[in-house]
């Protein structure tokens, strides 16, 4: 299985198939999807930045979804949750190839979301990320660097999901500014096709704003519940 998918590939499809404890059965065809994501990572890095303009908007986007990723993956090793350690480096690595191949990142921003990639990829794929981190000209080894640091305020969403609801059924989502005030999330909800749907011109009894909670969990997005 070494010889024909190579060492990181297997490492990084044992770690990502199964649970650690549970373990599972080798199937061949499962493991096309690491494959895949190795080649991508490889492919984009070989290929260097794109020349564009670059685009602050998406540099904050790359900066954002690192440090998403740096607090999943750390998080996930230290618990031994290695599938959903490379589920979030695949996510990454989907996150910025349309970034990275639109030439929306200068140098600078590209170099910098590739390395920590590349660093946070070590531990599970330790071969290709040593050839990859030498490609890039960086100091020998990857594995001698310090692990990428997390920042809470460079990992923060700048938008939100705006869950607007008719008699407590969801109905409709808007994307909103994170912290959204209640005037503001009650017009937005009431401006959303959903809401226009089911008003059909009448007026609502009550709109209520139920505001978002900290921490990101499911159910924690800020709503507007339209009572009829």
């Amino acid at each position: 299985l070494v010889s024909a998918y190579g060492a990181d590939t297997v490492r990084a499809y044992l770690m990502f198939g199964f649970d650690w404890e549970k373990g599972g059965p080798w199937n061949d065809d499962n493991i096309q999807g690491v494959v895949r994501w190795l080649n991508e990572v490889w492919d984009m890095i070989m290929a260097g930045p794109v020349a564009g303009w670059g685009d602050a908007e998406a540099a904050r986007q790359a900066e954002r979804k690192v440090h998403q990723a740096i607090k999943k993956v750390s998080n996930s090793l230290e618990n031994f949750s290695f599938n959903t350690a490379v589920a979030a480096l695949m996510t990454l690595k989907n996150e910025l190839r349309p970034l990275a191949r639109e030439g929306k990142l200068t140098g600078e921003a590209w170099g910098e979301a590739m390395r920590d990639m590349l660093l946070l990829m070590a531990p599970i794929t330790p071969h290709i990320t040593e050839e990859l981190w030498a490609a890039l000209g960086l100091p020998y080894s990857i594995h001698q660097q310090l692990w990428p640091e997390y920042d809470a305020d460079k990992a923060a969403e700048t938008m939100t999901t705006l869950v607007v609801m008719k008699n407590g059924k969801p109905i409709d989502c808007v994307a909103v500014p994170v912290g959204i005030g209640e005037a503001d999330a009650k017009a937005a909800a009431l401006a959303s096709e959903g809401a226009k749907r089911v008003l059909n011109s009448s007026q609502p009894q009550r709109v209520i704003f139920i505001p978002g909670r900290a921490g990101g969990a499911a159910g924690a997005e800020p709503k507007v519940n339209i009572v009829l």
